[in-house]
């Protein structure tokens, strides 16, 4: 007489993969339920979306303030051989010793902040296994080609953006690049000693020229790009609001304002069917 039934390796076999569409679905409710959530409907029925949350709006702001403390310091010091700076500086400023307290106090927040910040990064890539909207894809190479092409007159529309724009991940990856140049540059010249005892004593006089060249180069792209793109150009506030208007978002990040959109009506279609 024979059975049907399987075999307790074979029922195992087989519910594995009933185990994995359902965290495969359960995963892809979680995402749907957050991209919607960042639309907002407003009392006149209008809506804005929700760019940037609380803690990415304060380490923004911490950034902020904290770069141009590095700056204002840091550049009163590389001019600091001028007679008019001079003289500032020992008037106003308590001297060379205050003036460079503050500027290494302004330091050791920027490396607190940097180590913040990989932290998050690196609970996004391992707690929400998640590649981040901010990494490089072979898809920028394609599109600063194309927004290069659109500038000079070329193209006749923009390049697509999903929820970061290529001068947005240019920024972006330009800071980074910046931040470890001028920690690993900032730290020798702090620790002179250290250094020169782990490397030739050449190190610290080509520690000097890249931290100053690298920061002055930083100043003026922050004010010449970043905050005329955004403030001038774009309009962009949304990092120090948290949100932008429909139109902006349409515009400047047309496919994830798509990828909002049809998240909000999966979820509203949701809500129907369960009531």
């Amino acid at each position: 007489m024979t059975t049907d039934t399987q075999s307790p390796a074979a029922q195992s076999g087989s519910a594995r993969p009933a185990r994995q569409s359902k965290q495969a679905q359960a995963a892809h409710l979680r995402k749907t339920m957050a991209l919607a959530s960042r639309v907002q409907i407003q009392a006149d029925g209008s809506r804005r979306f929700v760019r940037f949350n609380q803690v990415e709006i304060l380490e923004h702001w911490v950034l902020l303030i904290n770069f141009f403390v590095l700056a204002i310091t840091g550049l009163i010091q590389f001019f600091s051989s001028l007679d008019a700076v001079a003289w500032a500086i020992n008037t106003f400023m308590g001297g060379m010793s205050t003036l460079s307290a503050i500027h290494r106090a302004a330091g050791t927040m920027f490396i607190a902040l940097s180590i913040f910040h990989a932290v998050r990064i690196l609970s996004i890539w391992i707690v929400k296994r998640e590649r981040g909207s901010m990494m490089p894809r072979l898809q920028d190479g394609r599109d600063f080609g194309a927004k290069i092409r659109y500038n000079l007159g070329k193209e006749t529309s923009r390049p697509l953006f999903g929820r970061y724009t290529i001068e947005e991940k240019l920024s972006y990856w330009a800071l980074l690049v910046f931040a470890l140049l001028m920690v690993i540059t900032g730290l020798a010249l702090w620790y002179p000693t250290v250094a020169t005892w782990l490397l030739p004593g050449v190190v610290i006089p080509i520690a000097r020229t890249i931290h100053s060249t690298t920061a002055i180069l930083a100043i003026l792209a922050v004010l010449t790009w970043h905050l005329y793109y955004t403030v001038f150009r774009e309009r962009n506030n949304s990092i120090f609001t948290g949100k932008t208007g429909e139109r902006e978002m349409r515009e400047n990040h047309p496919l994830e304002y798509q990828r909002i959109l049809d998240a909000y009506e999966e979820v509203q279609n949701l809500s129907k069917e369960n009531k």
